[in-house]
């Protein structure tokens, strides 16, 4: 049974591995933080608020970081995807959000796509590697969701 918490520091350790894992693979990632840059930033996202996890017999099985109307991290431990912890994590976020929320997906990131499209989520901006603002220098779409 999944059960999802307000993420605390002692998730911290256990958000940071599945952050490094789940990005681990996906290739098309450049490598520009060291994993001692990434833990910093992973335990200050948990530290500002914002951050659920969901548990599966006490261990984290994914987390999603929203704040403002904004889904900035959605990330699934690899031996749990696939299984509902996204949709799970991501419908707790709907239901604290329920005037909409927006998010930013990788091209690349084929998977998510399907995931947020089939989660009702609508593509509002495409942005060519000529026009984006996120630190990999990737391609990336803004997709909108708003309460039926």
């Amino acid at each position: 049974m999944i059960i999802i918490s307000i993420a605390d520091l002692s998730d911290a350790d256990q958000i940071f591995d599945i952050f490094e894992k789940a990005r681990g693979e996906m290739k098309y990632l450049p490598d520009i933080h060291t994993s001692e840059e990434t833990h910093v930033f992973v335990t200050s996202l948990v530290i500002s608020g914002g951050v659920l996890v969901a548990k599966e017999k006490g261990r984290v099985a994914g987390f999603i970081h929203a704040k403002d109307g904004w889904v900035n991290h959605l990330y699934i431990d690899p031996a749990f995807q696939n299984q509902g912890v996204g949709k799970v994590l991501l419908e707790e976020v709907k239901e604290q959000n329920p005037e909409g929320l927006y998010l930013w997906v990788f091209e690349e990131n084929l998977g998510a796509i399907k995931f947020y499209e089939r989660e009702g989520f609508r593509l509002i901006e495409k942005r060519d590697i000529d026009h984006v603002d996120n630190e990999e220098h990737l391609p990336d779409r803004k997709y909108s969701w708003q309460k039926a």
